[in-house]
């Protein structure tokens, strides 16, 4: 059963900092990449105290995220479909700001991966689990090349394995299963034909 979410993209970033599994090579090819009309643009979580815009770059997107209680992020954001199954994969286009140079040497960039999905003016995204993906990986039930980093797997291999990965389980609730959703904002929503008053 899948199950939705009403945290903002805050709570999700530090979850995903925290335990979502990053890979160092991109989960998408570029003959995988598309564009939708409907993610472009800005969408607001249910307080509207936070925000993310898509704006087109491309075949990719700037990917922007805003809040009143952090400071903002930019990434590029490559929405792409495997058997049916629509992704995004996240690279972060900001480094954090480091006094120590020694210090900014150990910042490796990953890619990170939601799936996403859009109806009307809602949008939703979901992280890889972590604990499910570990699971997997510990019972070597998948051919996957990984490493661990404090208990977290990296995935080390290339693109091509990663995606076969995905599209044996990219429709797994399991490995899916916690969905954020998102209202397109209303500076964003177009009015119906319908409702334009006629001079």
């Amino acid at each position: 059963m899948k199950h939705i979410m009403t945290v903002g993209l805050t709570a999700a970033l530090i979850i995903m900092a925290a335990c979502t599994p990053p890979s160092l090579q991109p989960f998408y090819l570029e003959k995988n990449l598309l564009l939708d009309p409907n993610v472009r643009g800005m969408w607001e979580d249910s307080n509207q105290k936070e925000s993310i815009h898509f704006f087109p770059a491309g075949m990719t997107y700037e990917f922007t995220y805003a809040a009143e209680s952090s400071a903002g992020a930019r990434f590029q954001a490559a929405l792409f479909e495997i058997k049916g199954v629509r992704y995004l994969d996240l690279y972060p286009l900001d480094r954090a700001a480091e006094s120590n140079s020694l210090l900014e040497l150990t910042y490796i960039p990953a890619h990170i991966l939601f799936r996403i999905a859009t109806d009307g003016n809602t949008l939703r995204l979901a992280m890889l689990e972590p604990y499910w993906l570990k699971e997997k990986l510990a019972g070597n039930r998948l051919s996957l090349q990984h490493t661990l980093l404090k208990n977290v797997p990296v995935l080390t291999g290339g693109t091509e394995q990663i995606q076969s990965f995905l599209a044996r389980y990219g429709d797994d609730p399991d490995a899916f299963p916690d969905w954020s959703e998102w209202r397109r904002a209303l500076s964003d929503i177009v009015p119906s034909k319908s409702l334009i008053p006629t001079l």
